[in-house]
């Protein structure tokens, strides 16, 4: 039989540093959202505090003072389809997240030294699975790896000669270096943009870290080039290795280097980050057409030819268009994401996402923002081929794989900067790349809160 695509089982989230979505998990390269110059009295009645619970009673101000900052973060998502699917069904996930960074300079007199420590916990259902809506990407990024707390981040990271370059190992994120986007949407399609989403057998992140070495070297004032070797483990993705130290169950690595420039252009000095990378993985994946005597799997029925490593790239942009004077991100900014992986053995092989945030549309709530963004995920031309080969050799009718085609909009309430609520509306069109299945409508519900 020809193989099929299956709902990807990974869904990172980031550490967007939007209002109410701080240190949760990779940050971007992009400033966090600023206060307008002058919020008139009565228009946000919340503290502006980066935390729900401020100081604690003191205790985050004497430590801050020794160099360890502490967060909490809870981010839940609920999902229901009026559309699509096999039935109707509602389905709730979340995850909660506990952060600790050390300024080793104040604490050991290692300036420029960082240590950190992530720890995540998720839990829930995913509608994409119990609503049966056959997607390529969830309809809850929040959902994946288990329902089981584990190690995310446990890290080391120095600078040297004065910045230039900056060392960092231990057990990383992959997306907190490398295609780190933001994950205010509810759709995977969206969110976060690691290779993770499409080959999650043998390409982990977030909330998976590996053993891993990451070096960022500033090339000029806004560029910058990074490069990492992030050894694959599959003992650590497992329900099981959730605190796991093994090393013993790598099958390979994912070499990673990327490129960044992060101008601010225009007289209003409006940031930008533009980004392109490459990856090779020397893990083995199996070809989608070919068995292991060169000929058509679909055909033959015997083991498929394996391949001894894959490769990849992507291009990422986003750009603060209006706004900005007086220093903050209120205004319209676009994106745009892209990602190729290998045809030949990768079945989602090509993932592309446009949209746009825009911050403060209504003066009465200057924090508040709306999002828009519609995507492709694209089935391999190698697996739509064996696909139309098995049809045709065995005179069946079964559905051949294309793309699916997701839009987005939301709302973001954003109370302080510390909760965001962020309701929301899908719609994928040919969910799973086919019109074999029913066009869905999720609505959704997206809630952040640093705690």
């Amino acid at each position: 039989m020809a193989q099929t695509v299956a709902p990807t089982a990974s869904a990172p989230q980031t550490r967007d540093k939007a209002p109410g979505d701080q240190s949760l998990s990779p940050v971007q390269d992009l400033p966090a959202p600023a206060a307008p110059a002058r919020v008139p009295e009565g228009e946000q009645p919340f503290p502006q505090s980066d935390y729900l619970m401020g100081d604690l009673g003191g205790i985050r101000n004497s430590l801050a003072a020794r160099g360890v900052s502490l967060s909490f973060g809870l981010v839940n998502e609920v999902a229901y389809n009026p559309a699509g699917g096999t039935s109707e069904k509602v389905a709730y996930a979340d995850q909660l997240s506990f952060a600790v960074k050390a300024d080793m300079g104040k604490l050991a007199g290692l300036t420029g030294g960082v240590f950190t420590l992530n720890i995540s916990d998720r839990n829930g259902k995913n509608l994409s699975d119990i609503g049966q809506l056959g997607t390529l990407q969830e309809v809850q990024e929040i959902f994946g790896r288990g329902n089981v707390a584990r190690i995310s981040e446990l890290s080391y990271a120095q600078d040297l000669f004065g910045g230039t370059l900056n060392v960092k190992g231990g057990r990383l994120d992959i997306g907190d270096d490398f295609i780190a986007f933001s994950c205010k949407f509810q759709n995977l399609t969206f969110c976060y943009f690691t290779p993770d989403h499409i080959a999650g057998d043998n390409f982990f992140a977030y909330p998976v870290s590996q053993w891993a070495v990451r070096a960022k070297l500033k090339l000029a004032k806004d560029v910058s080039l990074k490069v990492g070797v992030y050894d694959i483990n599959t003992k650590l993705a497992d329900k099981s290795g959730g605190f796991s130290f093994n090393t013993s169950r790598s099958i390979g690595s994912d070499t990673m280097t990327e490129v960044a420039w992060t101008p601010k252009l225009g007289p209003a000095g409006l940031p930008g980050t533009f980004k392109g990378g490459f990856w090779y993985s020397s893990a083995r994946r199996s070809d989608l057409f070919l068995d292991a005597n060169g000929l058509p799997q679909v055909v033959t029925g015997t083991s498929p030819l394996t391949h001894k490593g894959y490769f990849g790239y992507w291009l990422q942009a986003q750009q603060q268009l209006t706004g900005g004077r007086d220093g903050s991100s209120r205004g319209l900014t676009a994106f745009a994401n892209f990602v190729q992986t290998d045809h030949r053995v990768v079945a989602v092989n090509q993932v592309i996402n446009v949209g746009l945030f825009y911050v403060g549309a209504f003066a009465s709530r200057p924090f508040d923002e709306i999002g828009i963004a519609v995507g492709r995920s694209r089935v391999s031309d190698v697996l739509r081929h064996a696909q139309l080969l098995r049809n045709a050799t065995f005179n069946l009718a079964a559905p051949v794989q294309r793309s699916e085609i997701p839009v987005e909009v939301y709302y973001s309430l954003n109370i302080g900067k510390a909760i965001a609520i962020r309701p929301n509306v899908q719609y994928v069109r040919h969910p799973g790349g086919t019109a074999a299945n029913k066009d869905a409508v999720i609505l959704g519900l997206k809630n952040v809160i640093t705690f």
